[in-house]
């Protein structure tokens, strides 16, 4: 399957206008100026589609644009696919005898991953087969693009399948039917039935599509170079060349804690990158709010002024201790979910959504472009008055209900269409002034991960699981295995009773947080045995960090039983080298496992284990065998050609 041929010879999306079906083939006219072509359907409708093709990956990148070009209401435009190709799946398929199961390797299957839900099987990923006639349909949850299920496809038989990654912040919906021996993948925006208004214009959700025809880990790691490449952030302008490592500062101990903390810290030798102040730091709560849990920080959500009580000084002198210390500052904001008696409502009323007025949670209205530019011009004020180098963005909030409400008659779906418009907007205009800023996306954790939020940023906090101080570390192993398919950044933090190399390595993503000396009452002790195996880990995270990203193989089926092996493999080809992490799980009976590498050729590989500093010189296509003779224990072993 050739991807340009897909997108150049065959339609390629639809659209129901006043009842009737269209499709790019069914045009007055076409006109293509470089990557963008314009169909013009005769009725006052134009449709704008760039199309973007890397030969490199046999991958394309879709987005829609429709305008009204006339002067009057334009009539009913509903059930948009900005992505709906067919493509030969299911050519060898044979319907069972009567009273026999369907032999899998006959069919199709698509694979769904868990979205960001607080739960241990999140990016967790489910095979779901699909044979002729049979439809599977997706959608994620109350608006929020990773929220229930994640955006992103492997749609596969045998060795050829085609990745889908969805492209909108929003509430999207994919369908994948089989017809005959072609399976219809359909992508967009859901409930979608709305008029234009005169010389009105907007965007719909994008779509990546990337054929492959060797394999589910060959496609997983083009996959990650292609998103490297051409999607990621990291390592574009000014940004930094691999995920950061953070310091986590509560934002309402004191500035005389936080201060303390990064001169003890930084001067014990533990290396980061950034201190990252999250929540409370803001509003006017006078009493003591010492974590997450504790206190009223939460009623002033909205009210984005440096609490005095902890700051006296506007945090000015924190912000000079973390500069002074070599760190970049990050900074925590929630600008889109606000209580009702906050500053910001109360000066700009007309800014946010409200479900009753009995609802203390209003939603900004990023539909509004003086919300948008209000909101920009708050953050950036923080920007340059800080000199950050990270802005953290949470959203606490489901938002389709408010969208849905405030849609007007017969143009449903254009309140969600103009503000994840206005969301983009918001974030272009600071990357755009400011190229060395990282946006770090969290929403719940992380719960807007869709491929457009991940052009524009980077997820340091996937999961709110990752919350509690005493999760498990079999979760971490479970959502990076799900995660790395399709994301090669993210991050995630040890829990704070982690003491072992076992718990620290579990967490071992592309980013890492260093959340030990966070809270009020987590004071930096000199002495304590701790601080030496926050240390070392740190460290030994650090000198593994670049492998992180490159390409990931699962060397175990993920699975959320306690009773076996997590293993990960991160290959670097170009160098001759790479890492395996490999855990054996509190209750697994087995002290060694054998491991099939992979990506490694028939030449000779030095590997050394990290604890004891074994070395053994093996071919690259042998076998590895791992021995852990104590249960909930791990091994790191790195190698390089010889």
């Amino acid at each position: 399957m050739d991807i340009k041929k897909i997108f150049t010879e065959i339609p390629h999306f639809s659209f129901k206008y006043n009842g009737k079906v269209y499709n790019g083939f069914e045009t007055e006219t076409v006109r293509t100026v470089t990557n963008v072509i314009t169909y013009d359907f005769g009725n006052g409708i134009k449709v704008y589609e760039t199309i973007d093709i890397y030969d490199e990956f046999n991958a394309a990148k879709v987005l829609l644009q429709f305008e009204n070009c006339s002067g009057t209401n334009s009539g009913q435009l509903s059930e948009i696919c900005d992505c709906d190709i067919s493509l030969p799946f299911n050519e060898n398929y044979a319907a069972p005898k009567v009273g026999h199961r369907l032999t899998p390797e006959n069919r199709a299957r698509v694979f769904k991953a868990i979205g960001s839900n607080w739960v241990r099987d999140e990016f967790f990923q489910y095979a779901e087969y699909i044979a002729p006639g049979q439809s599977r349909t997706y959608a994620c949850e109350h608006g929020r693009s990773s929220q229930g299920l994640f955006p992103y496809f492997d749609l596969n038989e045998g060795d050829k399948g085609a990745l889908v990654a969805i492209g909108w912040t929003g509430q999207w919906n994919a369908r994948f039917t089989g017809e005959g021996k072609t399976i219809n993948i359909k992508t967009g925006i859901e409930g979608l039935d709305f008029y234009l208004e005169p010389h009105e214009k907007i965007r719909t959700s994008s779509a990546v599509i990337m054929l492959y025809d060797n394999g589910r880990d060959n496609a997983c790691n083009a996959w990650r170079r292609f998103f490297k490449k051409h999607i990621s952030v990291i390592g574009k302008d000014d940004r930094p060349k691999e995920g950061p490592i953070s310091i986590g500062g509560w934002g309402a101990i004191s500035s005389e804690k936080m201060i303390e903390r990064i001169e003890k810290i930084t001067a014990f030798g533990i290396d980061a990158d950034y201190y990252w102040i999250d929540a409370g730091w803001y509003g006017y709560s006078t009493g003591p709010c010492p974590t997450a849990f504790d206190g009223d920080w939460g009623a002033h959500t909205g009210s984005w002024v440096v609490n005095q009580t902890y700051h006296p000084d506007g945090m000015m002198d924190v912000a000079k201790a973390i500069k002074d210390h070599g760190l970049g500052f990050l900074i925590w904001i929630e600008p889109e979910r606000v209580l009702r008696n906050t500053d910001t409502p109360k000066e700009h009323p007309d800014w946010f959504l409200e479900m009753s007025p009995n609802d203390p949670t209003l939603l900004l209205d990023l539909s509004n472009p003086e919300a948008v530019q209000g909101t920009y011009e708050m953050v950036a004020g923080y920007v340059e008055k800080f000199d950050l180098k990270c802005y953290r963005q949470d959203f606490n909030t489901n938002p389709l209900a408010y969208w849905r409400k405030y849609d007007a008659e017969g143009r449903k779906g254009i309140k969600e269409i103009k503000s994840v418009m206005g969301l983009y907007k918001f974030w272009d205009m600071l990357l755009e002034r400011f190229p060395d800023l990282l946006i770090d996306n969290c929403a719940s954790g992380g719960r807007r991960n869709d491929i457009e939020m991940m052009a524009r940023s980077v997820p340091l906090w996937r999961s709110d699981y990752n919350c509690t101080f005493d999760y498990e570390p079999e979760v971490s192993q479970i959502h990076t295995t799900g995660l790395c398919r399709w994301l090669p950044y993210h991050g995630t933090q040890p829990g704070a009773y982690a003491n072992d190399a076992y718990m620290f390595r579990s967490t071992y993503a592309p980013t890492f947080g260093v959340f030990f000396w966070m809270h009020g009452h987590e004071d930096f002790v000199e002495g304590d045995p701790k601080n030496e195996i926050i240390k070392k880990y740190t460290a030994e995270f650090k000198s593994i960090r670049s492998y992180l990203s490159c390409d990931f193989y699962a060397l175990v089926e993920n699975s959320m039983c306690d009773t076996t092996w997590c293993a990960w493999q991160y290959n670097r080809p170009e160098n001759g080298d790479g890492i395996i992490l490999a855990f054996r799980r509190p209750e697994s009976p087995m002290s060694a496992a054998g491991f099939e590498l992979k990506g490694l050729d028939k030449g000779s590989y030095m590997f050394t284990d990290a604890d004891t500093g074994e070395e053994v010189i093996a071919n690259g296509c042998d076998k590895l065998n791992v021995v852990i003779n104590e249960k909930r224990s791990s091994r790191l072993i790195r190698y390089r050609k010889v």
